[in-house]
């Protein structure tokens, strides 16, 4: 023991430390979660799901490498059940799910994907630039379809209504910063009879187009200190009408077109089991943690041939690297489910079956792109200023 008071206190401290540091054990690095997603710990891939980790080992100390991963629990919980649904059962529903409306979901499936591997998209060089826009009427349960296949927290606490377009931009902003690599829905941009309103919410779309297109943030003053707001999360908005936005707004998001009459009954059955699907992703991010290196290698090396090999055509850019990304990203899940055994018998030419589908959709939205530039480039020629008429004014 040493008296805190003696005067040589702090040397007897220091030469104690010194010469009985060799003798110690190998010192526990403890690394701490604090943001959700993503975290990566002396090269150790880490996804923190708020109330648990999942990576390699999936919580607490590492033997073999002599660390521990710490967190403190937040409001959101990555709930699952993996003592009731295996691998097997998790990836079967979510099979299930995704072909009550196949062609929709398996575009919202590709999505969520993307929004979990965001950072490997970012370090490829390909960063997800976009977000979806299921158009669809009111009553056709998109949003409860949406939410099933792409939410990853708070499954327990039973699937509640997405954020909503009355939302303010502020908060919006919290939303895609405190929920890294997953989706957040926002609903519901219905045809208000109320201008003002109607305007107020486009204009929330407008800023969504921004905020994601430029994959920058905004830094607010709060408490007299900046606090900057990063756009982590991805986003899918809901509607029932066709917008009309310029031609750079229309390119950083996608119109997915929600037709389809999903039976109720099925619907609701799965509803009831609400930690089916947030189970599959679990295993699917356990997957990835375990091979993120080679997978994100393997991302890099696609999107440099990609590159590479893009033939010349007149499609937007930004579309262009959405349909990058959501393939990629499809092809991932595929590549999981063969790997591990879970593609269902009748799952033949998958990949092309969903490039086929998402082709076409982008084509569409190339469609809306060029005939926004065209009414633009007309709108700014009828607006040319004649300065020679001006000057002829003048004198």
């Amino acid at each position: 023991m040493i008296d805190p008071d003696c005067s040589k206190a702090n040397e007897y401290v220091n030469y104690i430390v010194q010469h009985g540091y060799d003798k110690c054990e190998s010192t526990l690095t403890r690394y701490c979660c604090q943001k959700l997603g993503w975290n990566d710990f002396g090269g150790r891939h880490i996804y923190f799901g708020g109330d648990k980790v999942i990576g390699t080992p999936a919580y607490g100390t590492d033997p073999e490498q002599n660390t521990a991963i710490v967190f403190d629990a937040i409001p959101q919980s990555f709930a699952v059940d993996t003592e009731n649904y295996s691998e097997e059962a998790a990836a079967a529903g979510l099979w299930k799910t995704v072909e009550l409306n196949p062609n929709v979901g398996c575009i919202i499936l590709a999505f969520t994907i993307t929004s979990i591997i965001k950072p490997i998209f970012k370090k490829a060089l390909v960063p997800h630039k976009s977000f979806l826009y299921v158009q669809g009427l009111t009553g056709t349960l998109k949003s409860v379809f949406i939410s099933l296949i792409s939410k990853l927290y708070d499954r327990n606490k039973d699937l509640k209504p997405p954020t909503r377009f009355n939302s303010t931009k502020y908060s919006m902003e919290q939303l895609l910063d405190t929920h890294a690599n997953s989706v957040v829905i926002i609903d519901d941009l219905y045809p208000s009879k109320n201008l003002r309103n109607k305007a107020e919410h486009e204009d929330i779309f407008e800023e969504i187009c921004r905020i994601v297109g430029d994959d920058i943030g905004k830094t607010r003053m709060i408490g007299g200190k900046p606090v900057e707001y990063r756009p982590l999360a991805s986003i899918i908005t809901t509607g029932e009408y066709d917008l009309y936005l310029n031609a750079s707004s229309t390119a950083r998001y996608l119109t997915v077109t929600f037709d389809a009459d999903l039976g109720e009954t099925s619907l609701f059955q799965l509803q009831k089991e609400p930690l089916l699907i947030s189970t599959f992703y679990y295993y699917l991010i356990q997957w990835v943690a375990d091979n993120y290196e080679s997978i994100t290698n393997n991302i890099s090396e696609l999107a440099e041939k990609f590159r590479t090999n893009l033939p010349k055509c007149d499609m937007h850019r930004k579309l262009i690297d959405t349909y990058f990304v959501l393939c990629t990203s499809y092809n991932l899940f595929i590549l999981y489910c063969r790997e591990k055994g879970l593609l269902p018998v009748d799952a033949t030419n998958k990949e092309m079956e969903f490039e086929d589908i998402l082709f076409l959709l982008l084509c569409k939205q190339n469609e809306l792109v060029k005939d926004r530039e065209q009414k633009e480039t007309s709108e700014n020629k009828g607006k040319a200023v004649d300065y020679v008429e001006i000057i002829r004014d003048l004198y």
